[in-house]
């Protein structure tokens, strides 16, 4: 059996060990590890969610036949639901309302709804429950349905 040199190796030589490979499996200079990058046209969850809503599907309306996308379809199902009395529908669809009316603010589009819709919205999140804050003509500005 042969004596090991127990004494550290000289200046010149590399100690191969953890996290420290040989110094010919090493990466060259200027050598990437990946050199092909990640695959072109990979999506991420957020484009295929944004594509897969832009599909369009056919839906029947008032009898008539009608293509529209899949996020207009969703939108069309809320609102019809939330008129034909589905509180958590109606939740849903008042909780969205502020946010909604923020983006239109921010496009300088109207804001959707008169006094009287406004009024209305506010004497339903009062009903429901909520905690809202109107103004003086009963537009509502942030509030939270309170849940049962």
């Amino acid at each position: 059996m042969a004596n090991k040199n127990t004494t550290n190796p000289p200046q010149d030589e590399y100690e191969v060990g953890y996290g420290k490979p040989p110094k010919a499996t090493q990466f060259k200079t200027g050598q990437s590890g990946n050199p092909y990058g990640r695959p072109k046209g990979k999506r991420n969850f957020a484009t295929v969610l944004f594509a897969e809503l832009n599909t369009m599907v056919s839906i029947s309306e008032n009898g008539r036949s009608k293509q529209v996308t899949k996020l207009e379809a969703a939108t069309k199902q809320l609102a019809n639901r939330a008129a034909a009395g589905d509180l958590p529908s109606m939740r849903m669809l008042i909780q969205l309302i502020p946010s909604i009316e923020a983006m239109l603010e921010r496009e300088n589009a109207p804001v959707f709804g008169d006094a009287q819709d406004q009024a209305v919205l506010a004497e339903m999140l009062k009903r429901l429950g909520a905690s809202g804050k109107t103004d003086d003509a009963g537009a509502v500005h942030e509030g939270n349905i309170g849940h049962e």
